[in-house]
């Protein structure tokens, strides 16, 4: 019997039109998948480089700020009148805005017309706009401490991701000391000893101690007068003097120490003050200690006619050497006891923290004041609040100033307007505030950012400046430059971008805030916000909206009172 080979049998299944689609199906979700995770990483990449120049720019804002209240003693102004001092109140406030909001600093308005096109979530940048509040973008050239148009940071544009950039302060600002008192550019400082500064007949800064002793009705006014008198009677250098009469001058300085009944030891040397640390002295003596020592060192030289025997220049030395600590003695107790007492300028080799008194303005008056705080007139019309202290007054109010006596002129009638208006511009000192308790809250502000492309838009070189608040005007109310016109504090922050007229062919220099340079100095045909040079157009007509996306928060305390470490 013979056998069949076996019959080999080929499989005919395969995939269905059905398995192969699903396949396909599930091939295709994993791409899509794939492609639509790479605008997400895209847009996660973009967002976390805006959170980057985000927290740059805060530092940049805080930073500055800081360092501007080391500077504070080159911010104080004064006038013969309230009103006519605005700048005080504003452009040298501490609050954050205020400070980084100006050419140097890097913080541009943007104009209020674009800003109100901007949506946000929980409508918050409408709801800043509405409060009063600003919208800031970064300026174009990176901040520095010469002038923006110079043609250094041409080539210094920031990053593009910076420009789309907008922010804002959120939260109330509390009411501000104010950095010194609109009539009295207060502390003065002098070095000491010093000689006298009396009156020479006109009208000059170097008159203030015999101002004092006048209007503030010191005793032995007759002795002072006559150091005075000796004083201004010597030749000026290189003329030498006559010993002889450097020894009468410093006779009547001793003089001038009986006259005030001041304790004196062997040679005629004032006593250094006794009693408590905190126990007050009079200026009168601390001058008339101050004028001893500065004859008695004066003597130590040998320029004079003649000479000084040898034999006395050992005891002038030694006397010389008792009577300096004893004056410093005497100005270091009267700079550290009272802060409001104003009739000596503070020692520059001695400056603390007490030459600086606590004063704001009486915005919020008590009952019983009202009359009290309404706003004081100007001879322009113009009015101010009234300033307060925690005290009704100050003691000498009127013996330093920088409007010091003169016999005629604008000069005189500044002098009188600053000493008649002086006394009257205290408030009610029961409402002052800037001593009370506070909770960390209170004083917590934010500083949020947001990412729109608002330079898109087609009028964003072409809509004008944001308005300008007065008090950054340079003049005073009577159309003075009442402080350095071109300086960064003061005017349009955009001045080295805005366009000079209405063909926005040109970007002129800074022109400062002279009538003729109104439309320059307002802004009023738009600016080179991008600063490529050129008047530029974006693609977006102004009817569209646009979304802005929040892309960093920062908490900061915003201060009442000027403050620093000294280092």
């Amino acid at each position: 019997m013979s056998r069949r080979p076996p019959r080999l049998r080929w499989s005919t299944g395969a995939f269905t039109l059905f398995e192969v689609a699903l396949s396909l199906a599930l091939v295709s979700i994993g791409i899509i998948s794939v492609l639509m995770l790479m605008p997400m990483g895209i847009k996660a990449q973009q967002l976390s480089r805006y959170q980057l120049l985000a927290a740059a720019k805060a530092i940049d804002i805080m930073s500055v700020n800081t360092n501007q209240w080391r500077k504070w003693d080159k911010q104080r102004l004064e006038a013969s009148t309230l009103g006519a001092n605005t700048i005080n109140t504003v452009a040298h406030a501490p609050l954050a805005e205020q400070k980084a909001s100006n050419w140097r600093h890097g913080c541009l308005p943007l104009p209020p017309e674009i800003a109100r096109r901007l949506d946000s979530a929980n409508d918050e940048i409408s709801r800043i706009l509405a409060e009063g509040g600003t919208l800031f973008y970064a300026s174009p050239r990176p901040n520095s401490s010469i002038a923006e148009g110079d043609l250094v940071l041409d080539d210094r544009a920031l990053p593009n991701e910076s420009s789309r950039l907008v922010f804002a302060f959120i939260g109330h600002a509390q009411q501000y000391a104010l950095v010194n008192h609109p009539l009295k550019a207060w502390p003065y400082y002098d070095w000491y000893p010093t000689p006298p500064r009396g009156r020479p007949g006109s009208s000059t800064r170097s008159s203030r101690h015999e101002d004092a002793w006048v209007l503030g009705n010191w005793a032995a006014r007759t002795e002072f007068r006559a150091v005075v008198t000796k004083w201004q009677s010597f030749p000026p250098a290189p003329a030498v003097p006559l010993l002889s009469d450097v020894l009468a001058y410093r006779d009547l300085t001793k003089a001038l120490v009986l006259a005030l009944s001041m304790p004196v030891e062997s040679g005629g040397v004032p006593r250094p003050p006794t009693g408590d640390a905190h126990l007050t002295v009079e200026p009168a003596k601390v001058l008339a200690a101050s004028y001893v020592a500065q004859a008695m060192a004066w003597l130590t030289s040998t320029s004079f006619s003649p000479a000084p025997p040898a034999a006395d220049m050992a005891l002038y030395r030694e006397e010389a050497a008792r009577a300096h600590e004893s004056s410093l003695a005497w100005i270091r107790r009267y700079a550290s006891t009272n802060p409001y007492d104003w009739g000596l300028d503070r020692p520059l080799n001695f400056q603390s923290a007490w030459d600086h008194p606590l004063l704001q303005a009486e915005l919020f008056a008590s009952t019983a004041a009202t009359a009290v705080a309404t706003p004081q007139p100007g001879p322009n019309g113009d009015v101010a609040w009234r300033i307060l202290g925690p005290r009704s007054s100050v003691t000498n109010l009127n013996c330093a100033s920088s409007f010091p006596f003169a016999t005629s002129g604008d000069a005189k009638a500044s002098h009188e307007r600053n000493v008649a208006n002086l006394p009257l511009s205290f408030g009610d000192p029961s409402t002052f505030n800037l001593t009370a308790k506070f909770a960390a809250y209170e004083r917590c502000r934010q500083l949020v950012f947001w990412a729109v492309d608002w330079q898109s838009y087609e009028d964003f070189e072409a809509a004008p400046s944001a308005a300008i608040d007065a008090g950054k005007f340079a003049h005073d109310s009577a159309g003075s430059v009442a402080y350095n016109n071109g300086a960064h504090k003061f005017g349009n922050p955009e001045v080295f971008f805005v366009f000079g007229n209405a063909t926005r062919t040109t970007i002129p220099a800074n022109q400062g805030a002279a009538l003729g340079n109104r439309g320059i100095f307002l802004g009023i045909h738009g600016a080179d916000r991008n600063g490529n040079g050129v008047y530029d157009r974006g693609p977006t007509p102004p009817s569209v909206r646009m979304r802005a996306t929040v892309v960093g928060r920062f908490n900061f305390y915003n201060p009442r009172v000027w403050c620093g470490l000294k280092n």
